[in-house]
């Protein structure tokens, strides 16, 4: 309800050739009335850009469509092979097998869902501190650690069963309580982000789509590996396959996540024309 207020993009307007609008934007985006300098080297941007083909085979032909295309991909694999959907779908089930018997697996279940909502809100502000690859960084080398620990803990409670986890039960919560921050510093926030920065504006609509079916095929796989590994195996194995996936995620960011901070999308563009994908 509260998007009721949120303006129209000033690229949408500009795009349109509704320059009075556009201005109007930037003005309610940028808190200033004076962005007549920011408006110019918009329109200019988008004049160019839109100049542009934009078909659908210069989606994967073009250098600049497909490093963007490949990036964001990497990222929505990135996301959903961290496993959040899975611990989202089976959060219950996985508070039952930890045995918990101070937090009943009902009210941890509804504990991690709203954790991870407020925590991805709060930490939205962080990413242009921070920047973008260094957030991706640290959000899959933290998250890799933590489903690493909680794959040992269920390996070790379910194939040694001569030592006593009665001390140890509040360690599954806590530990994905953690991963809920370390997943929302990037990998919970910078699909959606960077789908925005890193498409041109003749492309954009077409490299969406195609981003999107993506992320949707991958979401069901992940969620399909969670059921499958956990049926033939014990809890552990999907925990420890999320935490090899994430782990990989983090040594390959620092090659396929190009930084975006304090960039205008025509800069970005420059960038990804480039012979390398710069710091």
């Amino acid at each position: 309800m509260i998007f009721i207020w949120m303006p129209e993009s000033p690229y949408y307007y500009a795009m349109k050739g509704q320059d009075e609008k556009a201005s109007g934007s930037l003005k309610w985006l940028l808190r200033k009335e004076n962005v007549e300098p920011d408006f110019l080297q918009l329109k200019a941007d988008v004049n160019r850009q839109i100049s542009e083909k934009s078909t659908w085979s210069d989606l994967f032909t073009i250098k600049s469509n497909r490093r963007a295309l490949a990036a964001c991909i990497f990222l929505q694999v990135s996301q959903a092979l961290a496993g959040i959907s899975s611990f989202e779908t089976y959060v219950q089930y996985i508070f039952e097998k930890s045995g918990s018997l101070t937090v009943s697996p009902q009210v941890s279940a509804m504990f991690f869902s709203g954790l991870l909502c407020i925590v991805m809100t709060g930490l939205v502000f962080t990413v242009d501190r921070t920047g973008r690859r260094k957030s991706m960084v640290i959000s899959c080398l933290g998250s890799a650690i933590l489903l690493l620990s909680e794959a040992i803990y269920f390996y070790l409670k379910d194939t040694v069963p001569d030592i006593d986890f009665s001390r140890l039960q509040w360690f599954p919560l806590a530990g994905l309580i953690t991963y809920v921050f370390f997943y929302s510093v990037g990998l919970g926030l910078l699909p959606s982000l960077m789908a925005g920065e890193l498409y041109s504006v003749s492309i954009k609509g077409k490299a969406l789509s195609v981003t999107n079916v993506a992320m949707g095929f991958i979401v069901f796989v992940g969620t399909f590996t969670f059921k499958s590994l956990n049926s033939v195996t014990v809890l552990y194995a999907p925990f420890l396959v999320f935490a090899c996936c994430t782990f990989c995620s983090f040594v390959l960011s620092f090659f396929i996540i190009p930084e975006t901070k304090g960039k205008t999308l025509e800069e970005i563009q420059q960038m990804l024309k480039g012979n390398s994908i710069k710091m």
